[in-house]
């Protein structure tokens, strides 16, 4: 039997998607690796791996100019880890996702070791 994964699906702005995109095969990496990477190191530390800064939060969570899509495929298990760790601090995974996507392409590296 397979590994089953479960799929983790969000509205984007296409010019952060392709950015983020741009930025993930710099390093060799798919975007959907380094998704996944993100959220086991927020798992194994129980909270998220960078400053949270409010300042671009509501441009984040608004609906505007979410014209593209990513879909990320991961274990179930992590996703609901992960969705708890976002629920503690009050901001949902797909804003989550696209704080650290921002943190990566304006720091040029990742908030962690690889």
């Amino acid at each position: 039997m397979g590994n089953k994964t479960s799929r983790f699906a969000f509205r984007i702005n296409k010019t952060l998607k392709y950015n983020f995109d741009e930025f993930c095969k710099n390093t060799g990496l798919s975007s959907s690796t380094a998704i996944n990477i993100f959220v086991r190191r927020s798992i194994d530390t129980n909270t998220i791996p960078f400053a949270i800064e409010t300042k671009n939060l509501l441009n984040l969570q608004s609906k505007e100019e979410m014209n593209s899509q990513i879909n990320v495929r991961m274990e179930p298990d992590a996703r609901e880890q992960f969705k708890k760790i976002c629920e503690k601090i009050g901001i949902p995974m797909s804003v989550v996702v696209k704080m650290f996507m921002v943190s990566c392409i304006e720091n040029n590296s990742f908030p962690f070791d690889l």
